[in-house]
């Protein structure tokens, strides 16, 4: 059975809704950058909202970041007292993402970071227990012209009369196939509820290429970072880099559905049909990099979402809409390409997110198109917000809607602006960012992620702001697109910095292309934690 989410706002969880637990209260880490875990990115909000608000959420309690202690990601303990009345609880956990490396010395692509471990569980409580609760940070991506591993993420743990849950961290990429390792989870204690626990290992981080040559204008294409685990199984590893060439890229980042695709070497100087890889989907792996036919068909898609719409299947750049009427496909507008002055590219190349029900995404293009979910997600379909329907274990806030597909691996070459290189599209909830696109020296060298960004509390990943998706300096900066929640970032281009990892996903890698050259690993996502009742 399942109800029609405008039945419910204003309700608090009526009679008819078959939600076992309607009530929610969530909590994410801390970020971090630079080149250790010393301070955190400000970028990641303080502000708290109500989860019952007049948004038509039917949770209670705020969201809070909570700031780790000690300068590290490992998170401050704080306490969660069992409400009046309750009687079974679910807790669900997520560690923080590992950051993408840099390996600033020659000619080798560098490496993603790891996605956090996964637990849930329902557990039997007495009102009035005290649950102690962390939540890990994200690691840093290795910044500048140096060698270094990113860094690693911290674990979000919950620990209680007869509870134990943890979820371990993503550990950070370097180069090659020194990449991050994904995090490991447990669910366990008398009070657990049997054969409600869910534990999944986060996907590795993608390694970029191993054939460094040693000699020449050669880059070298990076690595994705791994999904996070989630009710779907191990996350995605992040797609892996190969060879070399003067045109480049980034592998996807990895999806809760799919791995994210990998990415090639092309050597020809004049080539212009070269495409980063695509991330993978909720649904299904990103699509790795093609080089038949001529540049202007190529398509290098993000995996699939669990929501069934073509921008799940993140159209490339260049690419017109497949379908004229739009709304079956979700994308929202008509022509998906008609130059860079507007969002049109990023509607096209970006996979779909659906903010948490309480707030409005920052991320979302287009509406409806069907598609159902899983046992733990909500159903999407129809036009715009509405059309969202719920199951009776349907997780609540963004874990239920983690149904979004892949970014879109960026291409060399478009026809209006030439052979500089692009950013990838951003993965959409549950969905790695595509890999970023450049041509040995040109493009734009942009290694600060923080320069582009902003995190949304609502979608739980960074994303690109209207102002900066409109400027000509970011579409050409190679950089590789965020990750959606649970998502890893693609990696990166010629001097420019790997895709951040959503809630739980790894960081991209950063390319720096030849000695001591600047390059940014992206960073890893923050830790998660959501206690329904």
């Amino acid at each position: 059975m399942s109800v029609l989410l405008s039945t419910l706002i204003g309700s608090s969880g009526s009679a008819s809704d078959p939600r076992e637990f309607k009530n929610w209260q969530d909590w994410y880490g801390e970020r971090y950058g630079g080149q250790n875990n010393s301070y955190p990115d400000n970028q990641t909000p303080s502000s708290t909202r109500d989860a019952g608000n007049a948004d038509g959420g039917t949770g209670t309690g705020a969201q809070q970041r909570r700031a780790p202690g000690g300068n590290t990601a490992n998170g401050t303990a704080f306490n969660w007292v069992v409400p009046s009345g309750v009687s079974k609880i679910r807790i669900t956990a997520v560690g923080g993402g590992g950051g993408g490396g840099h390996y600033g010395n020659s000619y080798y692509g560098d490496s993603g970071g790891g996605g956090g471990g996964f637990a849930s569980g329902e557990y039997a409580v007495s009102a009035g227990a005290t649950l102690s609760c962390t939540v890990g940070g994200g690691g840093f991506g290795f910044y500048g012209g140096s060698n270094g591993w990113g860094g690693t993420g911290g674990p979000t743990t919950v620990t209680g009369p007869n509870i134990n849950i943890e979820a371990t961290a993503g550990t950070g990429g370097y180069y090659t196939t020194n990449v991050g390792s994904g995090g490991s989870a447990t669910a366990s204690g008398s009070a657990l509820v049997s054969g409600t626990s869910i534990t999944a290992g986060g996907g590795r981080g993608g390694y970029g290429s191993p054939n460094g040559f040693g000699w020449g204008p050669e880059g070298y294409p990076t690595g994705g970072g791994g999904a996070a685990g989630s009710w779907r199984g191990t996350g995605g590893r992040g797609g892996d880099g190969a060879g070399g060439g003067y045109p480049h890229g980034g592998g996807g980042g990895g999806g809760i559905g799919g791995r994210g695709g990998d990415a090639s070497n092309f050597n020809s100087p004049s080539a212009s049909n070269y495409w980063a890889a695509g991330g993978g989907g909720s649904a299904g792996a990103g699509r790795n990099y093609i080089q038949d036919g001529p540049w202007s068909s190529h398509q290098s898609y993000g995996g699939p979402g669990l929501a069934g719409k073509a921008t799940q299947e993140a159209v490339s750049y260049t690419m017109e809409c497949p379908n004229s009427s739009n709304t079956a496909e979700g994308l929202g507008g008509n022509n998906m390409y008609t130059g860079y002055t507007s969002d049109n590219w990023k509607k096209a190349s970006n996979g779909a997110r659906y903010g948490d029900g309480v707030g409005s995404s920052q991320g979302s293009f287009g509406g409806g198109g069907g598609g159902g979910g899983s046992t733990y997600t909500v159903s999407i379909g129809g036009a715009g917000a509405g059309g969202v329907t719920y199951g009776e274990k349907s997780f609540n806030g963004i874990l239920g809607r983690c149904v979004g597909g892949g970014g879109a691996g960026a291409p060399r070459e478009d026809n209006n602006y030439g052979s500089t290189g692009h950013a990838g599209g951003e993965g959409g909830s549950g969905a790695g960012g595509g890999g970023g696109c450049t041509h040995t020296s040109s493009g734009n060298g942009h290694y600060s992620w923080q320069s582009w960004s902003d995190f949304s509390p609502v979608d739980l990943a960074l994303y690109i702001p209207s102002g900066t998706a409109s400027s000509q300096s970011y579409w050409q900066s190679g950089q590789g697109g965020h990750g959606g929640a649970l998502g890893g970032g693609g990696g990166g281009g010629y001097h420019c910095a790997g895709g951040a990892g959503g809630i739980g996903g790894g960081g991209g890698g950063g390319h720096g292309w030849i000695y001591s050259s600047p390059g940014a690993g992206g960073p890893g996502g923050p830790g998660y934690l959501l206690i329904e009742w």
